[in-house]
């Protein structure tokens, strides 16, 4: 039974550290691509011209287009040239926006552009090291943006009325102005449930943008879970991270078997470093430390390759099962080994003494 359960933890350690790695590594590439920022702007921009998802939807339809001309005999290209040029121009230019996280500056209306460059949201502004350039926030509280956008809103000509500069007055027209879409038509609804209460209506303004927000972080989970798995093919690929290789040494080694367990009990050190160096740092250099040790990971195992299928099908098995693990993610891993701990503590129950 101990060995069972020293082996399981050992496996565990190994999972968890290469998955705290791949997420870190994941992390690197958003900031990279400044993607936390550009989903930030892609939801603030859909609530306020709601109209600018519909370009994404639409994004294959030229391609339905062409289907339907070869399906007919013929491509009549002079027609469908005058038909994908009647679409809406706003659908590529919408998909661009998405795609860039840029939005260009409207004459009329708010735009996302006017909420970045609001004094309220200069400060969560970030500079990128080595270039200098400004970024946009990859974070905006609620409190902060709604009062940039009423106060935005009373400056601004939004529905076809100028605002009046006072909140109160503000929350009080947009309930019986007149007809409009998009942000006009969210903020009437929100200013009748606050009944013209300034308090109220902003209060409204952040549940309203907290449930958009619940919307892009889910967007961005997903995102990061899909690049997660193509960054954990490459680890494990580097690393040589073959789970049944790693089983087997742990389970022929019961020296090397039970100093990994024992260091299970403190695998969490590496989700609070002293900040000298970051969680992914620290699991990159234990599973350094591991492989030096006798575990059958790390670079250096490439020079071990298998010499036959057999042995290159063994490997790929071995590699496929890393990569599920790893992308199950670190907290499984790291809650998983808790378990094990307390069970390998616990121990077996003594026996019952004979009468």
């Amino acid at each position: 039974m101990s060995a069972v359960v020293e082996t399981a933890l050992g496996l565990c350690l190994v999972f968890y550290l290469t998955a705290l790695f791949t997420a870190g590594a994941v992390e690197w590439c958003a900031s990279i691509v400044n993607k936390r920022a550009k989903a930030l702007l892609v939801g603030i921009q859909e609530m306020l011209d709601p109209t600018e998802g519909e370009p994404i939807r639409a994004k294959a339809q030229p391609k339905s287009l062409v289907r339907a001309s070869l399906s007919a005999g013929h491509l009549d290209r002079a027609a469908l040239g005058a038909r994908v040029a009647n679409e809406r121009p706003s659908r590529v230019i919408g998909w661009l926006r998405a795609w860039s996280g840029w939005t260009a500056p409207s004459s009329e209306g708010l735009n996302v552009t006017d909420v970045m460059r609001h004094s309220l949201v200069q400060p969560f502004k970030t500079t990128r090291f080595g270039t200098g350039k400004t970024r946009n926030p990859s974070y905006l509280p609620a409190d902060i943006f709604a009062t940039a956008l009423l106060d935005l809103a009373a400056t601004k000509q939004i529905g076809g009325a100028q605002a009046d500069s006072s909140m109160t007055e503000l929350a009080k027209r947009l309930g019986w102005s007149g007809d409009g879409e998009g942000l006009t038509e969210s903020l009437r609804a929100l200013a009748k449930a606050a009944d013209g209460k300034t308090d109220e209506l902003i209060k409204g303004i952040e549940s309203w943008y907290t449930a958009q927000m619940d919307r892009v972080t889910g967007a961005y989970k997903r995102w990061a879970k899909r690049v997660g798995v193509v960054v954990a093919v490459a680890v494990v690929g580097v690393l040589h991270i073959d789970a049944l290789a790693i089983t087997s040494s742990l389970w022929a080694d019961g020296a090397l078997r039970a100093s990994v367990a024992a260091s299970a009990d403190v695998a969490g050190g590496c989700r609070q470093t002293d900040g000298t160096r970051t969680p992914a740092e620290c699991a990159l250099a234990e599973l350094d430390a591991w492989g030096l040790a006798g575990l059958p990971i790390g670079f250096q195992e490439w020079s071990r390759r298998p010499s036959d299928a057999p042995g290159w099908g063994g490997l790929l098995v071995g590699f496929g099962l890393s990569i599920a693990a790893t992308s199950m993610g670190a907290p499984f891993w790291f809650a998983t080994m808790n378990r094990l701990v307390n069970i390998r503590n616990t121990g077996n129950p003594p026996k019952e003494a004979q009468s």
